[in-house]
């Protein structure tokens, strides 16, 4: 029976309760959904602080990335209606965590629940 990883946050001892992983829609290219190796678990606490404590890019203190890097996206989408008229967009930045994202992708990280054996 596999050992329950544990939480990687600093100093964190607990058992981990969630997988975090990156997700990210392309519209009509790609989909992302891949484990965040930054930080890939997270106990019960440190996900409610992660998610709390989460600001977009334009929020933060960060420095912007580069616009350079989503020339590509552009190029491959560009005259393609993407919504439907008069449908409202989504922030379609990257959020920045205090645990999570730390390689700043494009996207936010959702938790997939581990199961616990009782």
């Amino acid at each position: 029976m596999p050992e329950t990883p544990k939480c990687k946050a600093p100093g964190c001892e607990k058992d981990a309760d969630y997988e975090v992983i990156l997700y990210d829609f392309y519209p009509y290219h790609d989909v992302f959904f891949k484990r965040d190796f930054t930080y890939p678990f997270l106990c019960d606490e440190h996900m409610v602080e992660n998610e709390r404590e989460a600001k977009t890019y334009e929020d933060s203190e960060m420095e912007k990335r580069d616009e350079s890097e989503f020339v590509t996206l552009r190029e491959l989408t560009a005259g393609i209606k993407m919504v439907p008229a008069g449908t409202k967009r989504q922030y379609r930045g990257g959020y920045e965590y205090p645990y999570t994202n730390k390689e700043v992708a494009q996207g936010f990280s959702v938790y997939r629940p581990l199961s616990k054996d009782s």
